[in-house]
This record gives structure tokens, C-alpha cells and sequence, in this order.
């Protein structure tokens, strides 16, 4: 057995190479495989986290008014006196999020007669901002049929919009949250 070797130690060789060409190619394939499984598995696993720590960000109606501060009572009371008071009819409008997660970089809008607009850096679970101090502007009254739309991003930094949509200032006729840029 050693004298045939030695004689075709050549094609032993030969043999030898090939097999360890195809011994590679066979791990490289495995190799290739196991990174696109691996990379299916971080993708359902920042699904998931993302599922569980999505926030959603709608409009909430508080009947209760924000308590006024001394200053702006002053303010209301001098108004009435002078004849030339504003009243702001209805509830006050509140951003509220009813996610499981923060939202971040919150850019808002309420579509109504005049655009209104403003920044909020962080919407807590369950929090929810009064427009009026969100926007730092006299809401006053807001129309019957209006459309808040909010641009935010979840802790993982992925983008998401949502719109709510009211008629007659009580009826939720439409509410859309997808994911979008900010």
C-alpha cells in the first residue's frame, strides 16, 4: 500500500486538493446559510421588541380645563372687565399615548382652519399632553371637523405616523397608525 502511494504520490495529492476544494466550498455554503438565518432571527427579535414597546399616539378630549396659573387668571379677569373676553368653547384637546413604549420627537399638527403645530421631546405610556401647552399659542376654539397628525419614533428609532380624524368635535371617524418619517 505505501510502494502504491509513494509511486502516484502525485495523484494523491491531486485527490487531496480537490477534496479539500469541496470540503470548503461545502463550509463556506453552511457559513453563508447560518449568517442569513442569523440575520432572520435579529429581524423577528427586533419585530418582537418593537411589538411589545410600540407607542401610538392619538388625541384625547379632557372635559376637565387645565388649571389656569395666577397670572393668566389676572389676565381673563382684566379681559372681562375691558368687555373683551375669549371664551374657548369645548373640551381641551390633549395628545395621548396609548402605546406600550415612549414615542420621541414628537412633531404634531392639527389640521383645522389655521395650522397649528409643535414639538414634544417625549410622550410617555399613558401620558398625555394638553395641546394648548405643547404649542405655547391660544388654542381658542377649534372647529367642529379637524385632523391631528403625529411624527414620532419608537425607542428602537423606528418611524411612525398616526392620524385621528374628528367630526361634529365628538366623533372619531377615522384613526390610522403606520410606520413614516418624521
Amino acid at each position: 500500500m505505501w510502494q502504491f502511494l509513494n509511486s502516484n504520490a502525485a495523484a494523491v495529492q491531486a485527490v487531496t486538493a480537490v477534496a479539500i476544494v469541496l470540503l470548503t466550498l461545502a463550509l463556506t455554503a453552511a457559513t453563508f446559510k447560518y449568517v442569513r438565518l442569523t440575520k432572520k432571527i435579529a429581524q423577528a427579535s427586533t419585530t418582537q421588541a418593537e411589538a411589545v414597546h410600540k407607542p401610538v399616539l392619538t388625541l384625547k378630549r379632557s372635559d376637565e380645563p387645565a388649571a389656569p396659573d395666577v397670572a393668566a387668571v389676572t389676565e381673563r379677569v382684566r379681559e372681562a372687565m375691558d368687555g373683551r373676553l375669549g371664551i374657548n368653547i369645548g373640551p381641551t384637546l390633549e395628545i395621548t399615548n396609548i402605546g406600550t413604549g415612549p414615542a420621541l420627537q414628537v412633531r404634531w399638527t392639527l389640521h383645522r382652519f389655521a395650522q397649528t403645530g409643535g414639538f414634544i421631546p417625549y410622550v410617555g405610556v399613558g401620558e398625555s399632553i394638553s395641546l394648548q401647552t405643547a404649542s405655547k399659542v391660544k388654542m381658542g376654539a377649534v372647529p367642529t371637523t379637524y385632523e391631528l397628525e403625529c411624527n414620532y419614533e419608537s425607542i428602537s428609532g423606528r418611524k411612525y405616523v398616526s392620524r385621528t380624524a374628528v367630526e361634529n368635535s365628538t366623533k372619531v371617524v377615522s384613526f390610522d397608525v403606520r410606520e413614516g418619517r418624521i
